[in-house]
């Protein structure tokens, strides 16, 4: 036969007539495990391969065939011996069932292994049972699926957050209030010459710097309605870079590459040109050395939905904002949009600049998309809902 066949395994049954009755069930057999998906190979406790379907030459690359004869270890694995955790060898030595999985690099596949012991009239082990099933795309799926669910776990959190700072900066931008109004009246009361002033004026100054931490939590976190207009981000983000080309340090080259197209978005402009700005601002104190930061806009058509970013299916006008600055590792990307995380000195910023970049995104149906690694820059993608047939 062509294919593998059973009449060259180690049975110690006897020999049957291929024309007989017993003769006609075996290539019946044979036919039906060539019609199953897994790869059935069937082995001599030598792990010598007697019999292998059509599925397992598919996987394996080989006419099914030609696998007979080979060891199973060579073939599956690649080597020349058997692997540590073996399930043939588990299964020859302790008589039982054996499963396991693994990913294999031989095969470039996340497998399914099962072995069952393969047995003669006597009941004696002389060989195993062996499939194999991909599993590969159902790994993928599976891990797709709890990236997405993590996703969303943290745009709760977000949403959560959001809410929470909204309330802290109401309450405590009516403290901030009250301390400057009432430091007010006492400065007004003082003398000319009074020593206090000073102090009260320090008062009013420090009062001024919380209250622009406050703008920025509302900013974060606010849910109102604001007033939205449909205009072409293109023309946006070459405005804000040549409006900040002269406050960028003299080490950093900064490309602005818009395309051709017009990306129509519907969105509060004033909105939009604060978070290009926090992630421009946030690019460059990521290289302190100097560097380049490129903005780049793209029309983006997902076709897919993208479990890793929690990205839908849709037609997009897409920002990327990419540094060539120190990166950062997995652990700092969980929390780089949190209000208040920061990798930097608190005399350099309260961490949230990138806060306020999310929650203006997410506000505008949008998604955001950090890649990043240590010593190999970061790029962040904002992707807003890219309107159609409109007018700018």
């Amino acid at each position: 036969m062509e294919q593998g066949s059973l009449s060259g395994s180690d049975d110690s049954s006897p020999p049957e007539s291929e024309g007989g009755f017993l003769g006609q069930t075996r290539l019946d057999w044979e036919k039906t495990l060539h019609h199953i998906a897994d790869a059935i190979t069937i082995h001599d406790t030598d792990y010598n391969i007697v019999f292998a379907n059509s599925a397992a030459g598919r996987m394996l690359g080989v006419v099914a065939g030609k696998l007979v004869g080979e060891k199973c270890y060579r073939m599956f694995h690649g080597s020349n011996f058997p692997p540590d955790d073996c399930p043939c060898f588990e299964t020859i030595r302790c008589d039982k069932p054996v499963e396991l999985e693994r990913f294999e690099p031989h095969l470039g596949a996340a497998v399914e292994i099962r072995t069952f012991p393969r047995k003669d009239a006597n009941d004696y082990v002389i060989g195993t049972i062996h499939i194999v099933r991909d599993i590969t795309e159902k790994r993928q799926a599976e891990e797709e699926a709890r990236e997405l669910q993590s996703r969303l776990f943290h745009m709760q959190k977000m949403e959560s957050m959001g809410m929470l700072a909204s309330g802290l900066a109401h309450n405590f931008n009516n403290i901030l209030a009250t301390i400057n109004g009432n430091a007010g009246v006492v400065l007004h009361l003082l003398p000319d010459d009074s020593p206090m002033e000073r102090h009260l004026l320090a008062i009013m100054k420090a009062t001024e710097s919380a209250s622009a931490i406050t703008r920025e939590l509302f900013a974060f976190s606010r849910n109102d309605s604001v007033e939205r207009s449909r205009f072409n981000m293109n023309e946006l983000i070459s405005t804000t870079c040549d409006m900040l080309a002269p406050t960028i340090p003299a080490g950093v080259t900064v490309e602005c590459n818009v395309c051709g197209e017009t990306l129509t978005i519907e969105a509060n402009r004033s909105q939009m040109e604060q978070a290009v700005i926090n992630l421009a601002v946030n690019a460059v104190h990521a290289m302190p050395s100097g560097g380049r930061l490129t903005v780049t806009t793209a029309p983006v058509t997902i076709t897919k939905p993208q479990a890793s970013s929690a990205l839908p299916a849709g037609t997009y006008a897409m920002l990327c904002v990419n540094d060539t600055g120190i990166g950062m590792d997995d652990e700092i990307i969980k929390h780089i949009f949190d209000p208040f995380f920061t990798t930097r000195s608190r005399a350099k910023g309260m961490g949230l600049g990138l806060a306020t970049v999310y929650g203006v995104v997410r506000r505008h149906n949008g998604y955001i998309v950090v890649e990043s690694a240590p010593g190999e820059g970061a790029a962040f993608r904002v992707y807003l809902p890219l309107e159609k047939n409109a007018d700018c």
